[in-house]
């Protein structure tokens, strides 16, 4: 039988902090118990093949000897052979993906599936490396898809729990802050996808372009991400809602919001959410939202919008088998 490994990571939504924390900003993000499945198998063969349930036309490469047709899966396969070679395999694998997690939706997809993989393959080649090294690896994965990106997509994959990340000496760095399995939310989608290195760009321009007032806003945000996170560390859930929508509207105003995230948003208020705001990226994808019932929040949405109710995730990447 072929040697294989399988793991499982969670994803993300973003409570605080979304662009800000590329600009010096600290940010405040939850790991959902939303989860990706990859199964990785050697093979003798030395391609890299991605099956997955999002994307079915897959991907095949033989990686010492063609140069690979432009796919959607193309950055996952290069951050995976940089893998490879880091640890000096030079054998082939074929990648299986299973994942719950919308694809461009601003719950770190593509995190969750890097950190899957990265967790599955370092089990079969026989490593286990500790968390904080397997959360460089999976950033890595990140910047390959992204271009520029932050570490709480790859923090919430691989750590679990709520996930700080805050600037020192210039680097970005992540810590898990202690929580129980109580926090709820509700995660509405909008049906529009969220390009996560567009926006990241637009918003770039934009910083350029006006960064007076621009730094101004990032600054507000930052200030409000610090009393969220007072405000979840004490269960104060009205207060944190409150700052969820300043935060929303401090993200409309950078330009990274629309009709339909704003409309669910105020849906979600109006329903009796404390509050409510875009989560990662925006221009579409996920608006989460905070309530002292968020299954009876989540059903109420369902109408308009598929919705559902998430849990805190505890357990970051693990290897199942």
């Amino acid at each position: 039988m072929p040697k294989f490994s399988e793991a499982i990571a969670p994803s993300q939504a973003f409570l605080y902090g979304e662009h800000a924390v590329l600009y010096g900003s600290p940010a405040l993000a939850m790991s959902v118990d939303v989860k990706t499945r990859a199964r990785v198998t050697e093979v003798e063969d030395r391609i890299i093949e991605i099956r997955s349930d999002r994307f079915p036309e897959g991907l095949r490469w033989r990686y010492d000897e063609e140069q690979p047709e432009e796919n959607p899966l193309l950055p996952l396969a290069y951050g995976l052979r940089d893998l490879m070679k880091r640890y000096e395999f030079n054998k082939g694998l074929i990648v299986e993906i299973s994942s719950d997690v919308p694809v461009n939706s601003g719950m770190a997809s593509s995190a969750s599936v890097s950190a899957a993989i990265s967790a599955a393959f370092l089990s079969l080649v026989g490593e286990s490396p500790e968390k904080y090294l397997l959360l460089d690896i999976v950033y890595e994965f990140e910047r390959r898809i992204h271009g520029r990106a932050s570490k709480t997509g790859p923090a919430c994959a691989v750590l679990g729990g709520l996930v700080w990340v805050e600037w020192r000496d210039g680097n970005m760095e992540v810590s898990r802050i202690d929580s129980k399995d109580d926090l709820s939310i509700v995660i509405s989608c909008s049906g529009l996808p969220s390009e996560t290195k567009k926006l990241v760009s637009m918003v770039s321009k934009r910083y350029n372009e006006i960064r007076d007032v621009m730094d101004r806003i990032m600054h507000a945000i930052s200030a409000l991400t610090v009393e969220g996170r007072r405000a979840i560390e004490k269960r104060d859930l009205v207060r944190a809602g409150e700052l969820m929508n300043i935060n929303h509207g401090l993200l409309s105003a950078i330009g990274v919001s629309n009709y339909v995230l704003d409309e669910i948003v105020w849906t979600m208020r109006r329903l009796g959410a404390y509050g409510a705001k875009l989560s990662g990226a925006g221009g579409g994808g996920c608006v989460i939202g905070l309530s002292e019932n968020p299954e009876v929040l989540a059903k109420n949405l369902s109408a308009s919008y598929p919705s559902f109710a998430a849990k805190v995730s505890l357990e970051g990447a693990r290897v199942i088998r």
